[in-house]
């Protein structure tokens, strides 16, 4: 599931974090076909499932890169985040003390489902001993 945040032309609360105008890389089905030996039924019962976000230029179908090879389980390039919980383990604080660095320090989290993420790197910088 992708994170959501609000449209603030809408104000749709569920507007998906991946719109179709950043979304660069495309896959056609012959492409996927090629590259995963699926078939046709399998590429549309996929996109359905997983909701990847698709592009028709003419009667092509076109599907976006980034989420079918993440649906697909290949290694995809994604920020790490620690979850609130992980964050209290591994630096030994409490909730409130996570939640008033984060605020701090501008430490950048997102929010998916119900569950808050807090950017793994800013905060273990923040937290590393000072360089001499």
């Amino acid at each position: 599931m992708y994170p959501k945040i609000c449209n603030p032309l809408s104000g749709n609360v569920f507007y998906a974090l991946h719109r179709k105008e950043e979304i660069t890389e495309w896959y056609t089905a012959a492409e996927i076909q090629e590259r995963y030996g699926m078939s046709l039924s399998a590429i549309y019962n996929l996109v359905l499932k997983e909701r990847i976000p698709k592009m028709k230029i003419g009667c092509e179908a076109r599907y976006s890169k980034w989420h079918f090879d993440k649906a697909k389980g290949v290694a995809v390039n994604e920020p790490e985040y620690y979850t609130i919980p992980e964050a209290i383990e591994k630096y030994n604080m409490t909730r409130d003390q996570i939640y008033h660095y984060v605020k701090t320090y501008g430490i950048s989290k997102i929010k998916v489902g119900r569950i808050v993420k807090i950017s793994k790197q800013e905060l273990d910088n923040l937290f590393s001993p000072p360089k001499i």
